[in-house]
This record gives structure tokens, C-alpha cells and sequence, in this order.
């Protein structure tokens, strides 16, 4: 059995986020799995060029911006991003500060690419035209 807890997990520090894998043992298995912390509210996308990813939104809420599209996020919301395409997932800015917190699931053996994009950046509630 492979089994983790979301407790008393050790982040790591990424630009914008924080991120933990509390089923390290998964991996051998196919499956990578992240919780991450996300407290920024402008971001650039980012896109794992060959795999896909399922986003589960544990607590506090935010926006997800995928290839141009947006979508609020709260508890309970699951978004499904398919390999290759751009996004990124940002807080909403609350008072005082709660990070947005994520169970990320790639099935992929081991972290997949991630391919940060330069030049363009994804702010909460701001639409593009």
C-alpha cells in the first residue's frame, strides 16, 4: 500500500508557490503527486510539455488560467490540464493572506518537465482582451 498524510509536510521554496510530495514512494508506480501552496496573485503560465495534470483544490480559493480561458477555483474544484497546454494557477488576494492549497497529481513516474513561458504574465481578475 502506498500511503501519505497531509500533515507536517516539508515545502520547498518555488517562485510563487511552495510545493511537498506526500507520496514519494508513488512514483515507482506511475504517479506523482504534489501538494502545493500558491499565495501569489500575478504569475507566468508555465506548461509540462508531455504530461498532463489533475489540479484538486484543498482549501482557501483562487483562479485557474488555462491557454487564455479562467475559471474561479474553490474547495472541492478539480481542473484537468492537458499535456502541452500553457497555465497557471493563482490565489485570490484575501486578507489576511491564505494560500491557495493544491493536490496535484501528474501520471507521470517522477516530477514531469516543467517549461516556465517568459514574457507573459497571468494576474487574478484581470481579463485579457
Amino acid at each position: 500500500m502506498i500511503a501519505g498524510s497531509l500533515d507536517e509536510l516539508a515545502f520547498r521554496e518555488l517562485p510563487g508557490r511552495r510545493a511537498a510530495d506526500p507520496l514519494p514512494d508513488a512514483a515507482a508506480h506511475g504517479v506523482t503527486v504534489r501538494v502545493v501552496e500558491v499565495s501569489e496573485q500575478r504569475r507566468s503560465p508555465h506548461v509540462h510539455p508531455a504530461c498532463a495534470e489533475l489540479i484538486h483544490v484543498l482549501s482557501g480559493a483562487g483562479e485557474h488560467w488555462q491557454a487564455g480561458e479562467r475559471r474561479s477555483l474553490r474547495v472541492g474544484d478539480v481542473v484537468v490540464v492537458p499535456a502541452g497546454v500553457a497555465h497557471v494557477t493563482l490565489a485570490a488576494p484575501v486578507a489576511p493572506a491564505t494560500p491557495l492549497r493544491l493536490l496535484c497529481v501528474f501520471p507521470a513516474e517522477g516530477m514531469p518537465q516543467t517549461l516556465e513561458l517568459d514574457g507573459e504574465e497571468v494576474r487574478f481578475g484581470e481579463r485579457q482582451s
